[in-house]
């Protein structure tokens, strides 16, 4: 509404999306909005592994936009843990270099917005069912 282009994806989505533009040669189409975009917004970073190829071009997408324009990543995954996400440890020291430079970090710390509000709703906890 007020002129700023914004992007949103989640990553696995975007691992999609960069899967199926390596699969036709197209890469540059998927990542050029993503540098272009006023404000991108990446969600559930750590939800999925990476795989080496997705790691690098996140890599990229950061590179580019480092002090160009505004990135959001949500994650589940404190950044000691970010090592074993990208793959490769020098790979997501050289991401969080450039993301924490200039960044606002919100830490979240307690249950999800989704199990308080089962828990308002019931008044017990939601429960979580364990795999066996």
């Amino acid at each position: 509404m007020r002129g700023y282009s914004v992007l949103f994806s989640t990553v696995q989505h975007l691992a999609s999306r960069l899967s199926a533009a390596l699969a036709d040669l197209s890469v540059d189409k998927v990542i050029k909005p993503l540098v272009d975009a006023d404000l991108v917004m990446l969600d559930e970073l750590g939800f999925t592994p990476l795989g080496k190829t997705v790691a690098d071009y996140i890599f990229r997408i950061v590179s580019e936009r480092y002090e160009r324009g505004s990135i959001i990543i949500t994650s589940n995954k404190s950044f000691q843990a970010w090592g074993e996400m990208f793959v490769d440890p020098i790979l997501a020291t050289a991401v969080l270099d450039r993301l924490v430079h200039h960044a606002h970090i919100v830490p979240i710390i307690g249950a999800s917005y989704r199990t308080r509000e089962q828990k308002t709703k019931t008044g017990t906890p939601a429960k979580i069912a364990k795999s066996a």
